[in-house]
């Protein structure tokens, strides 16, 4: 008998993994945007893509994230004189409101990207200001959740900022920002008891260093950290002390807006202001740079190419880079408007979210040829591609709501089991 609930176990997880699922920020612990399961959503359907429903959501809304038949939103934002941060869930196939959860009182609320870890939703908040007679810094939250109803599972007060947790093997993966002492600390956790296996302080102090950067991002026991205005790396596993140095950091000069690595790749990417940066991941030392001409909302991985959208452009670089100190892409497509979301990759199709649309490209084409633009109110700031539907959020300016929408092929595929 715990033979076959083992099996029968194993069975519901892989089936889960199958339907094409994004479960962390990025797609994967590298955040290489690169759904290498879709099946579903490819160029052969992609040009007959229109919008399946719509949904309003606060003021600002991070990466939608989708597990079986539902998407998952953080959406934070003032509502009346109080503020407040919800979590939300969606059935995939028709927006239908599964359930929603709400975290709020005075101040701005700021709310950090979620992930899936192991069976449960982790995600947290921050008011800046009082609330209830408690004093700035007090009033923070990493929440673990239910995803089948929202419960909360746990819920502390010792965190002012976290990037989204990067969940590896038995481990997670987070930045944490804290009002106490030290202020910046990376932090690496057993996933099953929470207790923390080693950490390491980070540069710069609670406002010297803004909030955290973009999530870790983590490839070949390897991790790697943009904060402030720096990359490091670590090895994975620790230096077998509670606190470790770093193996090498790297002054970017600017504050990085993307960090993605892939397994079996000798480099890590960075967007930095209006470059692109290769980083050697044994040395710390830069391999190349290409100027991109404008500021770039982040990068996209895949098949040894990358994808960067930056201003009216969608630029392709080969990974190794082009031999040189300085490389300009080997192809690059015309966008409508300047690209406003960090370019998603899956079944063979790159989506670029640009003012006003969401536009789809053949990434087997160089240069990458145009196959369908959907147009959005306002600017799509992140987007994911799963079961075959491409969910993407928006903002519009104030008052009104940002939105998550969702787009499938005509006929839409149905929908997937959790």
């Amino acid at each position: 008998m715990r033979r076959m609930l083992s099996l029968l176990a194993g069975f519901v997880l892989a089936s889960v993994s199958l339907s094409g699922c994004w479960l962390q920020v990025g797609f994967d612990a590298g955040h290489t945007r690169h759904n290498t399961s879709e099946a579903t959503l490819t160029v052969a359907n992609a040009g007959s893509l229109t919008q399946a429903w719509s949904t309003d959501l606060l003021a600002k809304a991070g990466e939608p994230l989708v597990r079986g038949d539902h998407v998952y939103v953080v959406t934070g934002g003032l509502t009346g004189t109080s503020t407040r941060t919800d979590v939300r869930a969606f059935a995939t196939v028709d927006g239908q409101a599964a359930w929603a959860r709400s975290f709020g009182g005075a101040g701005e609320a700021l709310f950090w990207e979620p992930s899936f870890v192991g069976g449960e939703l982790w995600t947290g908040y921050f008011m800046v200001g009082s609330a209830a007679g408690r004093p700035i810094g007090t009033y923070a939250a990493p929440v673990r959740m239910d995803p089948a109803d929202g419960s909360v599972i746990s819920s502390t007060t010792d965190a002012a900022g976290l990037t989204a947790p990067v969940e590896v093997g038995d481990v997670v993966v987070q930045a944490w920002l804290t009002l106490g002492t030290p202020n910046r600390r990376l932090v690496v956790r057993d996933k099953a008891t929470l207790a923390t296996t080693w950490t390491t302080v980070l540069p710069g102090g609670f406002s010297g260093g803004g909030l955290p950067g973009p999530p870790p991002a983590v490839a070949d026991e390897q991790i790697f950290l943009g904060d402030s205005t720096t990359l490091s790396a670590f090895p994975l596993a620790g230096c077998g002390a509670a606190t470790c140095p770093p193996t090498w950091t790297l002054d970017l000069g600017a504050r990085p807006t993307a960090v993605v690595a892939t397994p079996g790749g000798s480099s890590v990417f960075v967007t930095r202001g209006t470059d692109l940066v290769a980083v050697d991941r044994a040395t710390g030392a830069i391999t190349w740079t290409a100027p991109l001409g404008a500021a770039a909302p982040g990068l996209a991985l895949a098949d040894d190419r990358i994808y960067v959208a930056a201003g009216s452009a969608l630029a392709v670089f080969p990974a190794a880079g082009c031999g040189a100190a300085t490389c300009a892409p080997t192809a690059s497509a015309t966008l409508d408007a300047d690209a406003t979301a960090a370019p998603v990759v899956a079944g063979d199709v790159v989506y670029v979210g640009v003012t006003g649309a969401v536009q789809a490209f053949d990434a087997t084409q160089e240069p990458p040829a145009p196959l369908v633009t959907l147009p959005v109110a306002g600017a799509p700031t992140s987007m994911s591609v799963a079961g075959g539907r491409l969910f993407v959020v928006t903002t519009q300016p104030a008052p009104s709501p940002s939105q998550l929408l969702t787009f499938a092929p005509t006929p839409a595929p149905a929908g997937s089991d959790d």
